[in-house]
């Protein structure tokens, strides 16, 4: 690329920039949602993104002259095919070592052998920065004690990206705990088990050692989609390898109403599903109560969705429909709700201010694109109008300043370290701080929770519950998250603070704050209820008196 000739003064192209070698702290990307850090997982060459040099995309297609972006495409695709050239007459000249280097990559992972480090000397540049290594365990069991149906679907991610999975024939001990028969089993004695390892482990809190992060730096498949999952070290029991999870979806031959803990994704589909069809459903305490009547229904979509159903006793709770959700939302939040089956229609300030029928919206989303104090009179009296009578999901900056605005909820949003992120440590209490209502968001949610951007809340009112809390140790276990320049903002800060509350406003608007990230690039999986109950929850009390 360097040698194409293009300069700073006369192209505006600067010298091709290695991370690695170029900057202090000797690396670029850091988890596997990137292709060039997923790829090698598989056996394909490490390398990374390759930055085209002049911009042609954003404001600058708008703005610059026609014959300057093309000037800037030509010497793009010039770097691009210099690239491409490089690269395969790389491979071609090295193949042999580079598929040697490989196979023994998949030797030690058979073998069980341990991460071994570079030695520093052995290549120019590599310095004490650029030591990353990790202890793998024996193997990964993974079982269904948070919900079946998410240990499913992680073993069926894990096999379609060809991790080797068993299945225990018995009940086995490992590490002083019994699993019992049917839990899955991930061997990490395979050719794969880095993959399987990223995907699994908790991964580890970079703070310490790198001053800022400009993406992603903490992911877990293992502590956030909802299953159980428990690194052991060591490991005798016999399993069948399996090609596929078995199936979940089940419904008691005890005759009655039938409980659905929406505890997983699938179990709001399932419920979703039944809501569409008009089944006469009742919310309680974070389940859904299906009627004896509808027990066709329910077999339906617990084969459907894998979900399983349980006795409800007397059946009680309070009347729930389809819930219709006005969502002014980042795009991943919009899919994922979507995707989860709820009714969305998408809503920003301008869509309010030209006028926008409240009629056909039990619940408000609000993280992106709405401002309330930026509505026009006509807009914002529609607006309190149907907070009299709707209810109000926040998250983030943009939600923490809805609610101050809107005069909702008495709290105090307290701003984290902007890009600060990753897999945090929670409390989930649902206990009242001092009003009225129980918690209906945080009973049942996993230990973990993911944050990008974190906030908490302070100056909480006697009508405000506290769903969820950070942990007071840590609380992060995995990202990057360091305080502001000034001391604030950081982990230290968070301890302990209320990170989702919950509440119901003077006007009778039930309302839930989220500080967390529970639906961040649809990754979270095991997060995706809170949001669910979140919804049903403001839904199905909707226009009820205020108590107290």
């Amino acid at each position: 690329m360097n040698g194409l000739g293009y300069t700073a003064e006369k192209d505006g192209v600067y010298p091709a920039q290695i991370p690695f070698r170029d900057s202090a702290e000797g690396w670029d990307d850091w988890p596997p949602i990137f292709t060039p850090q997923y790829a090698p997982f598989h056996g394909a060459v490490a390398t990374h993104t390759v930055e085209i040099p002049l911009r042609v995309n954003g404001s600058d297609y708008t703005q610059q002259p026609v014959e300057e972006l093309r000037r800037r495409s030509a010497i793009n695709t010039d770097v691009a095919a210099a690239a491409i050239r490089a690269t395969y007459a790389f491979v071609r000249d090295r193949h042999d070592r580079l598929i040697a280097d490989q196979i023994e990559v998949f030797r030690r992972g058979t073998a069980g052998e341990p991460s071994k480090a570079v030695p520093l000397g052995i290549v120019p540049g590599f310095g004490p920065e650029d030591v990353y290594t990790t202890t793998f365990p024996r193997a990964y069991v993974i079982t269904g004690r948070r919900s079946e149906a998410a240990a499913a679907r992680l073993v069926d991610h894990l096999i379609a990206n060809d991790v080797r999975v068993e299945r225990a024939r018995q009940a086995f001990r490992a590490d002083g705990r019994t699993y019992p028969a049917g839990s899955y089993v991930v061997d990490m004695r395979q050719p794969k088990r880095g993959l399987a390892n990223v995907m699994l482990e908790a991964g580890a809190d970079i703070s310490p050692r790198v001053d800022a992060m400009y993406d992603i730096s903490g992911w877990s498949h293992g502590l956030l989609w909802g299953a159980g999952v428990d690194a052991v070290t060591s490991l005798r029991v016999r399993a069948d390898p399996v090609k596929a999870a078995a199936p979940t979806g089940s419904v008691p031959r005890t005759p009655g109403a039938l409980a659905l803990k929406v505890a997983d994704a699938k179990d709001v589909l399932a419920l979703n599903d039944l809501l569409a069809q008009g089944t006469a459903v009742t919310w309680a305490d974070g389940a859904a109560i299906v009627p004896a009547a509808a027990r066709p229904a329910a077999r339906a979509v617990a084969e459907r969705y894998g979900v399983a159903f349980s006795p409800a006793g007397t059946p009680a709770g309070t009347p729930l429909s389809r819930v219709r959700i006005a969502a002014a939302a980042s795009a991943d939040e919009l899919f994922t709700l979507r995707e989860l089956g709820f009714a969305v229609t998408p809503v920003s300030t301008a869509a309010l201010n030209a006028g926008y029928d409240w009629n056909g919206t039990d619940v408000l989303f609000v993280s992106s694109g709405l401002s309330y104090t930026a509505l026009n009179p006509a807009a914002r009296s529609a607006l309190d109008a149907f907070l009299t009578t709707g209810g109000v999901i926040t998250r983030g900056g943009t939600g923490a300043a809805f609610n101050a605005a809107a005069g909702l909820l008495t709290a105090t949003a307290v701003a984290g370290r902007g890009d600060a992120n990753g897999v945090v440590r929670v409390r989930s209490t649902g206990g009242p701080v001092g009003g009225p209502v129980s918690g209906q968001v945080g009973g049942g949610s996993p230990d973990h929770s993911f944050v990008y951007s974190p906030r908490w809340f302070t100056g909480l009112g006697p009508e405000v519950t506290v769903e969820q809390s950070y942990a007071a140790e840590g609380p992060l276990v995995s990202g990057h998250w360091r305080p502001d320049a000034d001391g604030s903002g950081g982990q230290d800060a968070a301890r302990g603070q209320a990170a989702v509350v919950s509440g119901r406003d003077e006007r009778g608007a039930a309302v839930v704050l989220f500080g967390t990230e529970p639906m961040f690039r649809n990754h979270p999986k095991g997060l995706f209820p809170q949001v669910a109950r979140a919804l049903y929850w403001a839904s199905s009390v909707t226009g009820a008196a205020v108590k107290g």
